[in-house]
């Protein structure tokens, strides 16, 4: 999430690898480590697209909230953000983005399906009534 030092919100994950192979070669990194971090930095770019095991509990850390009663807290500083940026029109919108992208997401790990899904579908399923009360 370097890449947000950048204020770039869109392709921030791009910005962050930039970061990395600007600045890790100070420290020792070769430039297989570097692209290893890139790797791990674009595969959490939304839609999550983890191609070996490391990658893929990045993913799952990245998202980890989704699955966990810190939910509501963490999305709602998300909320803000997003708001700051002007990049959601209002709480009911946010809603029905929130439905939508727990609906798709899906963890990678078997831990974190076994761990966190359960409580993600819980919020889920919340949102979802929540959504259809502005229908009515």
């Amino acid at each position: 999430d370097a890449g947000f030092v950048k204020n770039k919100h869109a392709g921030h994950e791009y910005e962050g690898c930039q970061m990395a192979r600007s600045a890790l070669p100070e420290f020792g990194y070769s430039r297989e480590d570097i692209e290893a971090i890139c790797g791990m930095i674009m595969a959490t770019k939304i839609p999550q697209s983890p191609s070996n095991l490391v990658e893929k509990i990045i993913c799952d850390a990245d998202l980890d909230y989704l699955g966990r009663q810190d939910f509501y807290p963490i999305g709602q500083t998300l909320y803000q953000e997003l708001n700051a940026y002007q990049l959601i029109k209002g709480e009911e919108a946010w809603n029905r983005l929130q439905v939508n992208f727990l609906a798709a997401h899906h963890f990678h790990t078997r831990t974190n399906a076994f761990l966190r899904e359960p409580v993600k579908q819980e919020h889920l399923a919340l949102l979802k009534k929540l959504v259809a009360s502005y229908e009515h």
